[in-house]
């Protein structure tokens, strides 16, 4: 491995842990009265799965210590300008945004095939957008990588339902729109990120992504995380999270415990 991308990883060893401990610092249990759970469990079991819960809603939600923070050290390495909850300065016009949602009735019947690059040749061809807040404006990442092309990136569960599904579908063409008429891109990308795959060693397939591109709208596991990094990183990334756990299971532990007193 190239000692650039060792260095990398070393940042991210480095700031993943120091922000573990802040939200092991932080940490308050919601509700301590869960009967149900603990005549499963025990009580013990069921204040270890109550942080387990607050732990998975941290790494997804979190812009400052979880996926998203990773996911900026890592494009940053790459060379990139990143941004985390970047907020975008256009919207669409109403006869951009109209044709954009004819289009994505016509995907959700099945009239038109869902490929990103026919879309996006088709989309360019019309889009316009101007100044404005607009009702997607929030991208869990946004890159500018060094030949300009232009990634909106939205962090998402691996198990999103049909509804989910199709308003993020809506989503990316919208994403599609305003970068290809709202900014100077050699090229755009707008995907959905999964950072794991809840489905392995299978392959990842559920019915709600028939009404996207899998190989361009949807990166799963280490096609995300090796997109934005440029390299082979996925498992390493593994290894160092797991470092990280072991290294403070001993406070996590005693934190569960402390609270449990009071």
């Amino acid at each position: 491995m190239k000692k650039g991308n060792k260095d990398t990883l070393k940042i991210i060893e480095k700031k993943f842990n120091e922000a573990l401990q802040i939200k092991i610092s932080r940490y308050k249990r919601e509700t301590k009265y869960m009967p149900f759970m603990d005549a499963i469990l025990g009580k013990e079991n069921t204040r270890l799965y109550s942080f387990g819960i607050s732990m998975a809603t941290w790494m997804g939600q979190s812009s400052n210590s979880g996926y998203e923070t990773i996911a900026k050290i890592l494009a940053e390495s790459a060379g990139s300008k990143v941004y985390t909850q970047y907020e975008i300065p256009y919207t669409l016009t109403k006869e951009t945004d109209s044709k954009i949602y004819d289009f994505y009735m016509s995907i959700r019947s099945g009239k038109m095939v869902p490929k990103s690059d026919q879309l996006q040749k088709e989309i360019k061809k019309f889009a316009q957008s101007v100044e404005g807040i607009d009702n997607d404006r929030i991208v869990d990442v946004f890159i500018i990588d060094k030949d300009n092309n232009h990634y909106f990136i939205d962090i998402t569960s691996p198990k999103s339902n049909m509804k989910e599904a199709s308003s993020l579908k809506l989503k990316l063409m919208r994403w599609t729109a305003i970068g290809l008429s709202g900014y100077k891109a050699k090229k755009v990308y707008a995907f959905v990120a999964f950072p794991y795959n809840p489905n392995h060693p299978k392959p990842y397939k559920r019915f709600s992504t028939d009404i996207f591109d899998e190989n361009n709208d949807i990166l799963i596991k280490k096609n995300f995380w090796n997109k934005i990094s440029g390299f082979e990183v996925y498992d390493e990334l593994i290894k160092i999270i797991n470092k990280v756990g072991k290294k403070n299971i001993k406070a996590i532990k005693s934190k569960i415990e402390k609270l449990s007193m009071q």
